[in-house]
């Protein structure tokens, strides 16, 4: 890539870096410390405990106890205990902009590296940088973020330098490492999966066993950090999380509210209550119990949540209104006329979730096709499995854990690096330069 292309990329950083913060900075800062503000009141409050050690004045917390992995707390918890909560915000905004414009710049790269065709950088980038759900979702103080920063990044890290040949430099594994374990403090869901992926890469030889033992001992060490600190601090021995046995409940019985999952737990006999009134839980047991006592139910319900997460846009669900899908299924069913349909179009938020939905499932099906393509030629099937392997991770846990949009959202931004690189011609590197050093040059592609 000439100079020309790597400042068009730069430039397309740069839209990206100020859409999310033009559109994040329309939001009142101090909404997010509310009860309304839903998780995000809840994460700036233990993120402000945990940085501090002080309680938080919105809401009590106790930060010794916490399921969630501790990484996207420390990120938030940092500005407010430096920055007013408005400032702080504003703060954790700015970065969230940071993170959704190298997160483009990563995905961009992984593009190029399965195609050597520059179109596909230059497509993944603009796709991404103009991606609405990412770009609201940088003004939302929850994970999803931070999270697909630190996951698409270690991907990116891995095949950087990797190829089936072994052409490689050094450094690539352990960068990877970090960041999957960072990706792994910032969500317990990902626990096995880089151990997993570094075991494929040596099977597909995309890597030696010498680096994969070094990846694995990195990868270790960054998790296990939290592990040493919450059991030196508090006396709790926790790998990441301990939200996981939970999520494994809610995947067999189903989520109303947190009172009808205790009440539901009481008459499971999974869980107990104590002489001071409190609840001890057995998410584990009654997991068990739950789908012992119906399997077929327990599978279908799986397969319909995980069906119904994959169908419906994450984003869409936090907007104002009625569901765009309940009101076109209406219209199909007592309307079916032209002015109706019209109406339609006036409801709260329509365009923004017309534009989610269409991106969305933009990507599904371009992004088969994408992957469909790239298993078919000998010369990408390997590159193809690896940056397909997040897609088949989290679609098998959460086929077992309890799954929003939400949760499968991360793994779209591969179903778009895909589709990307449907809609372009793969060439040999031989005939085309090396990208800029924008994002630190590729070796050659396969």
């Amino acid at each position: 890539m000439g100079r020309g292309l790597g400042g068009e990329v730069a430039l397309i950083l740069l839209i990206a870096f100020l859409v999310r913060l033009i559109v994040a900075f329309d939001a009142d800062p101090l909404a997010a410390y509310t009860v309304g503000g839903g998780d995000s009141a809840w994460y700036l409050a233990n993120g402000y405990a945990l940085i501090t050690g002080m309680q938080p004045p919105t809401m009590l917390t106790d930060v010794s106890r916490l399921a969630s992995p501790p990484l996207y707390f420390i990120v938030i918890g940092v500005p407010q205990a430096l920055l007013s909560p408005a400032s702080a915000v504003m703060a954790i905004w700015v970065l969230h902009a940071i993170m959704g414009a190298l997160t483009c710049a990563f995905a961009a790269r992984i593009a190029y590296r399965l195609t050597a065709n520059r179109r596909a950088l230059v497509l993944t980038v603009w796709a991404l940088a103009l991606h609405p759900a990412l770009i609201i979702e940088a003004g939302q103080i929850l994970t999803e973020t931070t999270f697909t920063f630190l996951l698409v990044g270690g991907m990116w890290a891995l095949l950087r330098e990797g190829s089936p040949k072994m052409e490689r430099g050094r450094g690539g594994e352990v960068l990877a490492a970090v960041l999957f374990g960072l990706a792994t403090l910032t969500r317990a869901v990902l626990i096995p999966f880089p151990l997993l992926l570094i075991a494929f890469a040596v099977v597909l030889r995309v890597t030696t066993g010498r680096r994969a033992v070094a990846f694995a001992l990195v990868y270790a060490a960054v998790v296990g950090s939290w592990t040493l600190y919450s059991g030196a601090r508090w006396g709790r021995w926790v790998i990441a999380g301990e939200g996981l046995p939970a999520f494994l409940y809610l995947g067999a019985a189903g989520w109303d509210d947190p009172t009808a999952v205790d009440a539901q737990l009481l008459a499971s006999g999974g869980a107990t209550t104590t002489d001071d009134g409190d609840i001890e839980r057995d998410f584990g047991g009654a997991a068990g119990a739950t789908i012992a006592a119906d399997p077929l139910g327990y599978l279908t319900r799986r397969a319909s949540e995980l069906a119904s997460a994959y169908l419906q846009p994450h984003g869409t669900t936090a907007l104002p209104g009625r569901s765009l899908r309940d009101l076109f299924v209406d219209w199909v069913r007592e309307d079916r006329t032209v002015d109706g349909l019209i109406a339609l179009t006036r409801g709260d938020s329509f365009w923004i979730k017309l534009a989610l939905y269409m991106v969305h499932y933009g990507g599904l099906i371009f992004g088969a096709i994408g992957l469909l393509r790239g298993l078919r030629r000998r010369a990408t099937r390997r590159l193809t499995l690896m940056v397909a392997a997040p897609i088949l991770y989290f679609t098998a846990v959460h086929s077992v854990l309890y799954v929003l949009p939400r949760y499968l959202f991360p793994i779209m931004l591969f179903g778009w690096i895909f589709a990307c690189t449907s809609w372009v011609s793969n060439r040999r590197a031989t005939k085309l330069p090396p990208p800029s050093s924008l994002m630190g040059a590729p070796s050659r592609p396969t």
